[in-house]
């Protein structure tokens, strides 16, 4: 058996779920054929054209299957866009605009305080010299 692409799989769900079953039937046959060890050539571990390709039909079965428009919570997780860390754990708009005092005194700039602080020292410089 050749190696399956997903570019080769078909999409229609009647030849998916045919493709499914010849490719469990024969993974079992595998199985049965490594654990009673009638067949030394047909070995679990040097054929894996059918553990590996299970998982890949039935990933296309799931996305090709769901032709109509789902809500997006209930989406299989395989489905959900791939997002970075930070994009996933930033505020939404309704969170960020209720945020409390504390949460706003902390992200507001320090700039104030340093330039009081510096305009002291001029002023103390200044009565210094004199």
């Amino acid at each position: 058996m050749a190696k399956i692409k997903a570019q080769t799989i078909p999409l229609k769900k009647e030849e998916l779920l045919k493709w499914l079953g010849d490719l469990k039937v024969e993974l079992s046959q595998l199985h049965i054929s490594k654990v009673t060890g009638s067949s030394p050539r047909c070995k679990l571990s040097k054929n894996p054209l059918p553990r590996f390709s299970l998982p890949l039909i039935r990933f296309i079965k799931k996305t090709s299957g769901n032709s109509k428009p789902q809500c997006k919570r209930y989406r299989p997780l395989d489905l959900w866009p791939k997002k970075t860390g930070t994009l996933c754990y930033q505020l939404n708009k309704h969170k960020e605009q209720a945020r409390g005092e504390s949460e706003d005194q902390k992200a507001a700039p320090v700039t104030s305080v340093k330039y009081r602080v510096k305009q002291g020292i001029i002023k103390y410089l200044l009565e210094r010299v004199k």
